[in-house]
């Protein structure tokens, strides 16, 4: 097909090009009137292998057939194979309206204007598809949130390791977002009658972003959940996924008068089917109590750590051990966030809290040197300081232990210390804000200890913790700065 034919069935122009092989580049030169005219350079230096001699060439041509002609016959005396002038077929181009002859363009008008154009326009802005929900969650919210980010992304600015971590969550949101819309689900779900007659369930596999959303219901959702576990996805990464789909909805609902009172699927598709995903991993870590035991001592792994040439990547494991703050958490710390007795942590996984200090902790930190003008206390990036952990681990081998596991040791360890019965304190320590799913995870480890928790509850009348947290306990936290 040549250069510029239409293809009416498909509706794209075919664009296709030459792939000039290595040797040839095409540049301009000036003709004699001072016009520009495109020419074909064929540029060597090699050396003969069996002569010695070096071929030095530099010469330009004006059609590409003389110079692949005359870059073979360099070649050839240096006896190497011939090359060929390739073509390469270039992304099909869609049609626009200027395309059109002006028979297609009033033919187009007309299409519009037709029943057929009215019935398409009023389905376009009435039964809006899930994905333009998405893009306008992006564009609304995702996009004004990190807006000084992707300036500095696009402008090739510098960013600190914090906008760094930031900018990476923004991706990997934005990617996903982009998966959800593709993956396949059922949306249409018969009636045994309907079925009896169909002879089959006669189910719809579609896109999840080609549902409308209005047509978008609990089902649909249980039907999303039933594919990504059968693509074998733990149940915390479909949570995950369904918390995105969640603020899609919720953006639309509040940005969306036609969808006001549109209730939210989310609420009601079956939670139970989370326990038919691949079983989570192991939710607590622990060191061996001794070196006869498979799994590695605290003792070896700390004396492992310290052999590191880096103070700051020993500093941070140590921090993470005593503190159990997540990783991002200690890399990204600032000393304005550091007070006597506590850490402010702001920018979180979940919400800002603080972190109780033990006297360990405090002691690290006043041990770390502070730098001229710089509010940060560590000079690591997220990934960087990953990527030298594992390499440092490696050569012990301790590549499985990651610094999760060790937020998930020293939860253990204050459970240990404090009692399981309280979960208030642990939490409070801990800075983790749901006590609902910390009481459930620390069933598992029954623990003999202080059980005042039990009598605080009951004396203040309240049911549950979270209440009694979230109103009416906190440390004694003094806000002196460091």
């Amino acid at each position: 097909m040549k250069n510029g034919d239409f293809t009416k069935k498909t509706g794209v122009k075919k664009v296709h090009s030459y792939k000039l092989p290595m040797g040839i580049q095409e540049t301009k030169r000036a003709n004699g009137d001072g016009s520009q005219v495109v020419a074909y350079r064929v540029q060597m230096n090699r050396k003969n292998k069996a002569t010695g001699e070096v071929l030095k060439v530099d010469k330009l041509f004006s059609t590409p057939r003389e110079a692949l002609d005359f870059l073979n016959d360099e070649r050839k005396k240096l006896g190497l194979k011939k090359v060929v002038i390739t073509q390469k077929k270039l992304k099909d181009k869609p049609i626009t309206y200027n395309d059109l002859t002006p028979e297609e363009k009033e033919k187009h008008k007309n299409d519009i204007n037709g029943e057929a154009g009215k019935e398409f326009t009023y389905n376009y802005l009435t039964n809006v598809k899930f994905y333009r929900y998405v893009q306008n969650y992006i564009d609304d919210y995702l996009n004004i949130k990190f807006r000084n980010l992707i300036h500095k992304k696009i402008n090739k600015l510098e960013m600190t390791a914090e906008e760094k971590h930031q900018y990476k969550n923004y991706s990997n949101k934005i990617s996903k977002l982009k998966r959800i819309v593709k993956f396949k689900v059922q949306n249409e779900f018969l009636g045994s009658l309907e079925m009896a007659f169909t002879h089959s369930f006669n189910r719809k596999n579609i896109e999840f972003g080609e549902i409308p959303l209005n047509e978008i219901t609990h089902n649909t959702i249980n039907s999303y959940v039933k594919t990504r576990i059968q693509d074998n996805l733990r149940a915390s990464s479909i949570r995950a996924e369904i918390v995105l789909i969640n603020s899609v909805i919720e953006h639309a609902r509040h940005s969306d008068t036609n969808f006001k009172d549109y209730k939210n699927p989310i609420k009601d598709f079956n939670k139970k089917l989370y326990s038919l995903a691949i079983p989570a991993k192991d939710k607590f870590f622990r060191f061996a109590d001794s070196q006869e035991q498979e799994k590695a001592t605290k003792e070896d792994f700390i004396k492992a750590i310290e052999t590191n040439k880096n103070p700051e990547l020993i500093a941070i494991v140590k921090l993470i051990m005593m503190t159990a703050m997540r990783r991002a958490e200690v890399i990204l710390l600032k000393w304005s966030q550091v007070y006597d007795n506590f850490i402010q942590l702001k920018d979180t996984k979940t919400n800002p809290r603080p972190v109780y200090l033990t006297a360990e902790a405090k002691a690290l930190l006043n041990s770390i040197p502070k730098k001229p003008n710089q509010d940060r206390v560590f000079s690591y990036t997220v990934t960087g300081f990953e990527a030298s952990l594992r390499y440092h681990l490696n050569k012990f081998g301790l590549r499985d232990i990651t610094t999760h596991k060790l937020r998930k040791n020293s939860i253990s360890e204050f459970v240990e210390v404090i009692g399981s019965d309280n979960s208030l304190l642990i939490s409070e320590i801990l800075g983790i804000r749901d006590i609902v799913g910390l009481e459930r995870e620390i069933k598992a480890m029954p623990m003999t200890g202080l059980s005042s928790q039990t009598e605080v509850l009951k004396s203040v009348g309240h049911t549950t913790s979270a209440v009694t947290k979230r109103h009416y306990f906190s440390l004694n936290l003094k806000r002196n700065k460091k």
